[in-house]
């Protein structure tokens, strides 16, 4: 049996708990990207969502082992990896003032030397919003030198500033109704494939 002080989140798969039934647990925090078995470049591929406020985040390997700490910021968690080729299975789990969650449901996405695309790491796809400004986050590979903002027929929307290495942000005004956006990154002088296309909503 795996000792508790190295690996918290064992204690917390007990029938009872995982079905919900005992308060000893917290609720996983909620893993909002890549989704499942979705493909991207090797390189970056960023690991995002939401926690409770004030929780630490972990990111777990298949046997809950703790792996990495995400960055928190206030309800919302992120890890920037650089990843190799292969299929990359992950949990999450998140501690406050000292009680656990259970680990989240595993997740797993795939890398592959074929694509190049950059991924959109903002807004999440399907997600609602005022009317106003929406930021763009692009997750792309950190030796681009630009990143274009391109809608659903591949008409330009706007270039992306960088933000930090591999990180992109495109800020817009954007009105009422549904948003479709891809984006492109330039490496070594070559335009890349488009990203995924994601679609929001602005209300």
């Amino acid at each position: 049996m795996t000792d508790q002080t190295e690996n918290p989140y064992d204690s917390q798969l007990r029938p009872e708990v995982a079905k919900g039934t005992e308060s000893a647990a917290l609720n996983p925090p909620i893993i909002n990207y890549p989704q499942q078995n979705s493909k991207h470049a090797s390189g970056y591929t960023m690991l995002a969502g939401k926690n409770i406020r004030g929780a630490t985040v972990h990111i777990l390997d298949s046997n809950n082992n703790i792996w990495r700490e995400a960055s928190v910021n206030g309800e919302t968690w992120q890890l920037l990896h650089n990843w190799g080729v292969g299929k990359w299975p992950f949990k999450a789990g998140q501690s406050v003032n000292g009680v656990t969650s259970y680990p989240s449901p595993e997740r797993s996405f795939i890398v592959s030397i074929e694509s190049d695309a950059p991924v959109i790491a903002a807004p999440m796809n399907d997600s609602r919003h005022q009317a106003g400004n929406v930021a763009i986050v692009v997750a792309c590979d950190p030796a681009a030198s630009a990143v274009r903002i391109l809608s659903y027929d591949d008409s330009q929307l706007g270039v992306a500033k960088k933000l930090m290495h591999g990180i992109w942000g495109y800020e817009r005004t954007w009105d009422r109704g549904a948003k479709h956006v891809k984006a492109v990154a330039t490496v070594n002088g070559k335009e890349s494939s488009p990203s995924s296309m994601i679609q929001f909503f602005v209300e």
